[in-house]
């Protein structure tokens, strides 16, 4: 269930409902989540790659991500997303939309 599996995310992020805080775990649940075109676990998992958290610090792969939930309906993804085009040079651009595209024919299960 990946409304679940990004909860799991949420709460190993913040080191709630009993669980020790561990971004490691909470990216890995996160990329479980968005894997099946969970919107908001995709959101999550952008933000994590964009500030390092859990994983290593990539800023195109955080890019896409946020692209592929923006693609999914979530307006939050959508704003950052646009705020951080404006530090984007047009080949980052180039290569954000690629990996989107990859990322979103990659995804299984339902997109929300």
């Amino acid at each position: 269930n990946p409304e679940a599996q990004s909860r799991l995310g949420v709460w190993h992020a913040g080191g709630q409902e009993g669980l020790a805080k561990d971004t490691a775990q909470a990216a890995n649940w996160f990329r479980r989540a968005a894997d099946q075109g969970f919107a908001d676990a995709q959101f999550m998992l952008g933000i994590k790659l964009a500030r390092g958290e859990g994983l290593p610090r990539d800023t195109v792969e955080s890019a896409a991500w946020l692209q592929v939930a923006t693609w999914n309906g979530h307006a939050e993804a959508a704003r950052r997303l646009s705020l951080s085009r404006e530090a984007f040079m047009p080949a980052t651009e180039a290569a954000v939309q690629k990996r989107a595209k990859e990322l979103s024919d990659g995804i299984r299960g339902p997109r929300k």
